[in-house]
């Protein structure tokens, strides 16, 4: 039992191959305790499940952090092209456009947002790719500095996907995916 419970605790902190048998805090205090350390290689889990391709069904989602992960993965192994946007970075809406400009490669910083629904609906054949799936990461900073700018980003965001679709007769496929 003991063995279990320190091996969470080392995983929560580090990779397994990182703990190994190397002096840390936690080895100390596994020690400490009467613990033994236990090296295993633990591989990580395929995701198999249906999950992700239901998410990717909607245009606009709401990832936890370790979950954007696995979509992420997804949709990269099933031709979407994968970008991610910086949300630390978009507190205001002049920083939002620039740093949406700088970060998806786009041509020049839009003005407001309807030049940024035109770039952004240019961007899969920029990118010569039919799939694009826009991570905003650090989306709650967004939210907490200005919660019209998230909700105008949000709306934004799901008129490109839809508009991405009908421009397209479904050939294309844009989704974002906002995480805290």
């Amino acid at each position: 039992m003991n063995k279990f419970v320190y091996a969470i605790a080392v995983s929560m902190s580090v990779s397994g191959s990182a703990f190994a048998a190397a002096p840390s805090a936690i080895g100390a205090l596994g020690a400490a305790a009467g613990i033994e350390a236990v090296q295993a290689e633990i591989p990580l889990p395929v995701v198999s499940s249906p999950e992700p391709a239901k998410a990717l069904a909607d245009d606009v989602l709401d990832l936890t952090p370790n979950y954007s992960y696995v979509l992420a993965s997804y949709a990269a192994a099933n031709g979407y092209t994968v970008l991610t946007l910086d949300g630390s970075k978009m507190t205001t809406k002049a920083r939002l456009l620039s740093s949406a400009a700088r970060e998806l490669g786009l041509p020049e910083t839009p003005e407001n947002w309807d030049a940024f629904i035109d770039d952004l609906g240019d961007l899969p054949a920029a990118l010569r790719t039919s799939r694009l799936l826009i991570m905003v990461r650090g989306s709650d900073k967004i939210r907490r500095a200005d919660e019209k700018l998230y909700a105008d980003f949000r709306d934004v965001a799901r008129f490109v996907c839809q508009s991405a679709r009908d421009w397209s007769r479904s050939g294309v496929s844009i989704k974002f995916a906002f995480v805290p």
